[in-house]
C-alpha cells in the first residue's frame, strides 16, 4: 500500500471523527526517511507480557509520559485522568481510588469488599482497589490499557488496567530534588537518586512528601484544613546481577496517608458544617521480588512473588453539620477500619528472543484477606465486623503467529478459579467458587514501516461475592418485606465482558504526525450493579441505607478512540483528542420498580476530549495550555442524578536549564465547579429530608510553582 495514500486515510477518518489523543506525544519506531535521517523516540508499553512499541501495540493504550506529569503538576493519578478519554474516577474520599474505562467500573467501596473492574499496578504490585498509594512521583510513565485484559491480568481487569512503571534501577547516576508550591497552602518535596552500588548492584529510590490544607471551609469549626491531603510515600528499586544467568529486582514500597474528609456540604458548596470531620487514611507496606533466570534452551524463566499489606480507615460525619443544627435533626458517624492483605505469586515461562514460535505460559496465585471493622451510629448495629478470604488460581498462555513479514496472530487464554470464604458478626457465612475464563485473538497488519492495522476479539471476567450488609440485615430485621428482598439477594455472579475491536496506527514520512485510532463494541453478560434500600431509623429521624450488588441481565458499551499529536515544526506541539462512549442497561429494574432499561451506564460520559500545544522558544523556555472535558454523565444507577458537563482549562510557563528547571502551572484556571462523586437522597432537616442531589466538588483553581534540580 502507498505510504502517502495510507496517511491520507488516516487523516480523513480522523477528520471525520473527532481526533483524540492522550495529552502525550506518541513516538514510532527509528526510520530511515528521504527527508530527515535522525532517530525518533519511541515510545514502550511494559504492562503486558513484553515491552512493546506503542505503535506496534494491537490495542487502545493511552501512555502519559513524565513531562506531560511535570507541566501539569500532577502529583497523584487523579491529576492525569482526564488526559485520557473513555477514562473516568470516582472519588467520594480524599482521593479518586476507583475507576471507570469505557463506563464500565465500581464507584465506592463501603461495607462489602469490591471486585474492581479495573486492575491498578505500581512497579508490578498489585494496587486494585487501594489507589490512594496511586502518587506520581518519579513514575515514568502511565500506561492506560482500554478494555478487558483477561490473559494477562484476569479477574481484576475486566474493563481495563492502568500501569504505573517507575523509574527503573538501570545503573545510571542520576537524581533529582523536586519542589512544589500551591494555593490552598500546598507542599510537596521529593528527592530521588540512582546509581551503581558495584559492577553487579543497581539501586533507584524515591522519597517524597506531601501536604495541603484541600479545598473545602469548615465554616462551623472555622477551620480550612478538614479535607486535607498529608501523605508520606518512598519506594526502592534494586537490580541485582547475581549470575550470568540469573538476575533479582527488587521493589519495596511504602506509604503512609493521613488525610481528612469533609466534602459534602448540606448547600451543595464548599463550605461544610460538620462537627466531626471524617477521615480517610491508608499505610501500606510492599515487597516485590522477581527473579529471571535465563540458562534453559528454549525458554526464559521467571518468578515473581509480592506482598502488599495496608491498613486502611475511612470515616465521614453521616449529617454534615452539628449537634443542635436543627431542633429535629440527628447526629451521625460511619467509620469504616479495613486491613487489606494480598500474597500474590507468578511463575511465568517465555520463549527464547528469537524463538520462531513466540510464547508465553504461566501459573498465578493470589491470596488476599480483608477485614472490615465498621462502627455506625445510625447502621444496622452499631458495630459490625467480617472477614473475606479469598484464593485466585490462574493458568495462562499466549502465543504469537508471525504469519509473514505484515501479518501477526496473536492468541491467548487464561482460566481462573476465585474461592471466597466470608464470616461476619452477624453469623454469616459463605463460601463460594467462581470458575472464570478470558483471552483475546488479535490480528495485527503491518501496511508499512508507519502504518499498522489490527483487530481483536477480547473476553474478560470479574468474580462474584456476598452481599454481607444486605444479608446481615435481613437476619437482624427478621422477615418483613425488606428483609426477604435482600435476603434473595445474598449472593452475585462473575460478570462477563465480551469485546471487539478494530484500530488502526501511523505516522507520515517524517514521523512528525502520529495518529491513533480505535473503535470497539463490548457487550456485558450478568452485569453487576450497584443498588439499595432505604428505611427511616428507630427514632425516625432520617434515612438508613443498605447497599447491595446484584446481576442485571446484560448491557453495552461501544464507541470510539482518536488521537494525534502532530509536531508542527521543531518549537510548536500539538495534540488533540476525542472519545465517544455510547452505554446501556438491559432488562434492569430497580428496588423501588423503576425500569432502568436502555439507560445509560453510570460514570460513562458520551463524550470526552483533550486538546491543546506546547511551544518551545530559546530552546529552553516553554509554554503548555490545554482544554479537557467531559460530558455529563449518572452518578449512580440506583438514581437519575446526573453530573454537569465539564470544560476545564490547563496552562503552564516553564525553563529548563542544563540541570534544573521551573514550571509556574495553573490547572482549571477557570475556577470551573464540577462533580466527581454524586448521591440523591434525604439529609437536610431543613426541607423535611426531601431527596435531593449532593455532590463531591472536584478541584478548583490551583496555581502554584515547581522547581526541579537535577544531579
Amino acid at each position: 500500500m502507498n505510504t502517502k495514500l495510507s496517511l491520507l486515510t488516516l487523516s480523513i477518518l480522523s477528520a471525520i471523527a473527532p481526533v483524540h489523543a492522550d495529552d502525550t506525544i506518541a513516538a514510532i519506531d527509528t526510520i530511515d526517511t528521504t527527508s530527515k535521517n535522525e532517530a525518533i523516540e519511541v515510545i514502550t508499553v511494559s504492562g503486558d507480557f513484553k515491552q512493546q512499541n506503542l505503535q506496534k501495540t494491537p490495542a487502545s493504550v493511552a501512555v502519559i509520559t513524565s513531562d506531560v506529569m511535570r507541566q501539569r503538576n500532577a502529583q497523584h493519578l487523579e491529576d492525569v485522568l482526564n488526559t485520557s478519554v473513555n477514562v473516568n474516577f470516582s472519588s467520594g474520599a480524599s482521593r479518586a481510588r476507583h475507576f471507570q474505562v469505557r463506563g464500565i467500573g465500581e464507584r465506592s467501596e463501603f461495607v462489602d469488599a469490591v471486585n474492581p473492574s479495573v486492575g491498578i499496578a505500581i512497579d508490578g504490585i498489585d494496587y486494585s482497589g487501594i489507589g490512594t498509594a496511586a502518587t506520581l512521583f518519579d513514575i515514568s510513565q502511565v500506561e492506560i490499557f482500554r478494555g478487558p485484559q483477561g490473559t494477562r491480568f484476569g479477574a481484576n481487569a475486566m474493563a481495563g488496567m492502568v500501569n504505573l512503571r517507575g523509574a527503573q534501577a538501570n545503573g545510571e547516576q542520576s537524581g533529582k530534588v523536586q519542589l512544589s508550591y500551591g494555593n490552598y497552602n500546598s507542599r510537596q518535596v521529593g528527592v530521588a537518586h540512582g546509581m551503581a552500588i558495584t559492577d553487579n548492584l543497581n539501586y533507584r529510590m524515591a522519597v517524597q512528601k506531601l501536604s495541603s490544607d484541600g479545598y473545602i471551609r469548615n465554616t462551623h469549626l472555622n477551620r480550612d484544613d478538614t479535607n486535607n491531603i498529608e501523605e508520606f510515600g518512598g519506594r526502592l528499586n534494586l537490580n541485582w546481577t547475581a549470575t550470568e544467568d540469573l538476575t533479582v529486582d527488587v521493589a519495596t514500597h511504602f506509604f503512609d496517608a493521613d488525610n481528612g474528609y469533609d466534602a459534602f456540604s448540606l448547600d451543595n458548596t464548599r463550605e461544610t458544617l460538620s462537627d466531626q470531620p471524617g477521615f480517610d487514611t491508608q499505610r501500606t507496606k510492599a515487597l516485590s521480588v522477581t527473579g529471571h533466570y535465563t540458562a534453559f534452551v528454549s525458554a526464559d524463566v521467571s518468578l515473581q512473588t509480592s506482598v502488599n499489606s495496608s491498613n486502611m480507615a475511612y470515616g465521614y460525619d453521616e449529617d454534615w453539620a452539628f449537634e443542635g443544627f436543627h431542633d429535629w435533626g440527628y447526629t451521625s458517624t460511619d467509620h469504616y477500619f479495613r486491613d487489606h492483605n494480598a500474597n500474590t505469586v507468578d511463575l511465568r515461562a517465555t520463549a527464547k528472543p528469537g524463538n520462531e514460535s513466540n510464547w508465553v505460559a504461566g501459573f498465578y496465585r493470589q491470596d488476599k484477606k480483608v477485614a472490615l471493622e465498621r462502627m455506625a451510629v445510625y447502621g444496622f448495629t452499631p458495630l459490625f465486623d467480617s472477614t473475606l478470604d479469598t484464593v485466585n488460581v490462574a493458568f495462562y498462555g499466549q502465543r504469537d503467529w508471525q504469519v509473514d513479514d505484515q501479518v501477526t496472530i496473536t492468541a491467548g487464554l487464561r482460566a481462573e478459579q476465585r474461592t471466597s470464604d466470608y464470616l461476619d458478626s452477624v453469623d454469616t457465612v459463605d463460601s463460594i467458587t467462581d470458575t472464570m475464563w478470558g483471552g483475546k485473538f488479535d490480528v495485527s497488519y503491518q501496511v508499512n514501516d508507519q502504518t499498522m492495522l489490527y483487530s481483536t476479539l477480547s473476553r474478560g471476567y470479574k468474580a462474584g461475592g456476598v452481599n454481607g450488609e444486605a444479608i446481615g440485615k435481613a437476619i437482624v430485621d427478621g422477615q418483613d418485606a425488606t428483609s426477604d428482598f435482600l435476603t434473595k439477594r445474598k449472593s452475585f455472579s462473575p460478570e462477563v465482558l465480551h469485546n471487539i475491536e478494530f484500530g488502526v496506527k501511523g505516522a507520515n514520512d517524517e514521523g512528525n504526525l502520529v495518529v491513533r485510532m480505535s473503535l470497539f463494541y463490548s457487550h456485558r453478560e450478568d452485569i453487576q450493579l450497584k443498588g439499595h434500600v432505604t428505611e427511616t431509623s428507630t427514632d425516625g429521624s432520617t434515612p438508613i441505607f443498605t447497599g447491595y450488588i446484584e446481576n442485571g441481565a446484560s448491557g453495552n458499551n461501544y464507541g470510539l478512540e482518536t488521537e494525534l499529536s502532530y509536531d508542527v515544526n521543531s518549537a510548536l506541539q500539538l495534540f488533540a483528542s476525542f472519545g465517544v462512549l455510547k452505554s446501556e442497561v438491559k432488562d434492569f429494574v430497580a428496588q423501588d420498580g423503576t425500569d432502568k432499561s436502555g439507560r445509560n451506564q453510570a460514570h460513562a460520559p458520551e463524550y470526552q476530549y483533550n486538546i491543546g500545544g506546547v511551544y518551545t522558544f530559546d530552546e529552553q523556555w516553554f509554554v503548555r495550555i490545554n482544554a479537557e472535558g467531559k460530558d455529563e454523565f449518572y452518578y449512580s444507577m440506583s438514581h437519575d442524578s446526573k453530573s454537569e458537563s465539564i470544560d476545564l482549562v490547563n496552562m503552564a510557563v516553564g525553563y529548563q536549564g542544563n540541570d534544573w528547571d521551573i514550571t509556574v502551572w495553573g490547572r482549571n484556571v477557570f475556577d470551573e465547579d464540577y462533580g466527581v462523586r454524586g448521591f440523591f437522597f434525604g439529609n437536610d432537616p431543613r426541607n423535611g429530608y426531601e431527596a435531593t442531589t449532593y455532590t463531591q466538588l472536584g478541584e478548583p483553581a490551583r496555581f502554584g510553582a515547581t522547581f526541579s534540580y537535577n544531579f
